[in-house]
């Protein structure tokens, strides 16, 4: 008698366009990969709700700490020089979300339903606070400041750790 309820090996055709049609539109849309890129950050952000809220049953408001976390440790690291390489920074990115996640998850798996849910609102806020205060907040500031005026969004707005500049988004 066959198994049932097991997933099969087999690729269906909507699994192999979901591959190719990113990979198409690298090679035909050479000029929009930007917009490319923000749509995959986009659906990687949607996946790791739905596997903390679907998959683990965690109802979550700071999850997005963990994106800004990432990409704040990859920032610093470019910053600094240690690292240059784009995909190493990835993986630095990642190395950190999952050191914050284990370090955190003592705090957030002891609670229920609401519990839960004001630790990880605290938790994103509190590392905003971290960000905002940290030694490089300045410089942060600074670099987002140059990278509006090399791409045409010139803001009159000055860029300061005490005040909020548009284009930083929070955590």
């Amino acid at each position: 008698m066959p198994m049932t309820g097991l997933p099969t090996l087999k690729w269906n055709r909507f699994e192999i366009a979901f591959w190719l049609i990113p990979i198409a539109a690298f090679f035909l849309f050479p000029r929009y990969l930007t917009l490319g890129s923000q749509i995959l950050i986009a659906g990687l952000f949607a996946l790791s709700l739905d596997l903390i809220l679907g998959y683990a049953g965690i109802v979550s408001l700071g999850h997005a700490a963990f994106f800004g976390v990432g990409a704040y440790a990859a920032g610093l690291l470019a910053l600094h020089g240690i690292i240059s390489e784009p995909v190493v920074a990835l993986l630095a990115a990642g190395l950190a979300a999952m050191a914050l996640g284990f370090l955190t998850s003592f705090l957030v798996i002891r609670g229920v339903d609401l519990t839960r849910l004001m630790v990880t609102l605290g938790i994103a806020l509190l590392l905003e606070a971290l960000a905002e205060r940290g030694p490089d907040s300045a410089r942060t500031h600074q670099i987002m400041g140059e990278a509006r005026a090399a791409t045409g969004n010139q803001s009159s707005q000055s860029c300061s750790p005490q005040k909020r500049c548009r284009g930083v988004s929070r955590m």
